[in-house]
């Protein structure tokens, strides 16, 4: 308990410390996106099969979609891809940040969107969603910032329905401008 209070105050720490205050986002009708990046938590067996297919429909539509998952065990079966993997505990340092290649990987490739579907507790997913450069980033819990817009959705809803609760919030902000 204390472990994980003291790892979250030194994620706000950094968080300031490395906050762009030039930064601006720039909301785009999803018709209008070509870049993706997904941050989800992946089931223990790392099947994500939802998520897969969601990502593939999207590329149908002409998007380059990447997916990146986060999974609490060390050893991780799944491959890494150019378009999705599963990062797990060794992949991480001691403040449960992506060790530096995984930072490099998420700011060598800008998107113009991300989505973190995970919950509040995943240090190693909000530490993901701070390093990658992204136009705007979308979160499903407030994160003192860290996100430009925060959608609520049930904690027990399934990825693709967070994913097409959030592209419907897309539209209607796009319609209202």
């Amino acid at each position: 308990m204390r472990m994980n209070k003291l790892l979250n105050y030194i994620f706000r720490f950094r968080f300031r410390l490395a906050r762009q205050p030039l930064r601006r986002p720039v909301y785009r009708d999803f018709a209008h996106l070509h870049t993706v990046l997904v941050l989800y938590e992946s089931d223990y067996l790392e099947r994500n099969t939802e998520l897969k297919q969601v990502a593939k429909q999207w590329r149908e539509q002409g998007k380059q979609v990447t997916i990146m998952g986060w999974c609490a065990k060390k050893e991780i079966s799944s491959p890494i891809l150019p378009d999705s993997c599963v990062f797990g505990t060794r992949h991480i340092n001691l403040l449960h940040a992506p060790k530096d290649t995984m930072a490099a990987e998420l700011t060598k490739h800008p998107c113009e969107l991300l989505i973190d579907l995970s919950d509040a507790e995943c240090l190693p997913l909000r530490y993901a969603a701070m390093t990658a450069a992204a136009d705007l980033k979308i979160g499903l819990h407030e994160q003192e910032g860290l996100y430009d817009m925060v959608v609520s959705v049930p904690e027990d809803a399934a990825p693709e329905d967070k994913l097409n609760q959030v592209l419907h919030y897309l539209q209607i902000i796009k319609s209202v401008e």
